[in-house]
């Protein structure tokens, strides 16, 4: 399930223009992050969603379900990232574009 703030920051990014650049696009970037094979006996392969702001802050969606049960969170859990840079050094698995979503 989705952390109901991480759906109500997108919908106002989305809905405003505030800080966009005139004439660019605006809008986030949806990614995956994919379970590596080893070391981890992950239950799902899909371990988050990620959204990419384009003023560089990255939210991650984690999917707790990915995790064997023994390691599961009780909780939904949202960690906030400063770029995609920052997420790649602290989690394990690939990191997958998805699509790219616009407000204009």
């Amino acid at each position: 399930m989705p952390h109901p703030d991480l759906s109500n920051t997108i919908e106002r990014a989305l809905e405003s223009s505030e800080g966009a650049v005139v004439g660019e696009e605006f809008g986030v970037d949806i990614h995956r992050i994919i379970a590596p094979d080893e070391p981890h006996d992950f239950v799902h392969p899909v371990l988050a969603i990620v959204v990419e702001f384009d003023n560089g802050a990255v939210f991650a969606d984690w999917n707790i379900d990915a995790w064997p049960d023994d390691e599961q969170l009780d909780a939904p859990h949202v960690s906030i990232y400063g770029s995609l840079d920052d997420l790649g050094r602290v989690t394990e698995g690939t990191l997958e574009h998805l699509t790219r979503v616009t407000g204009r």
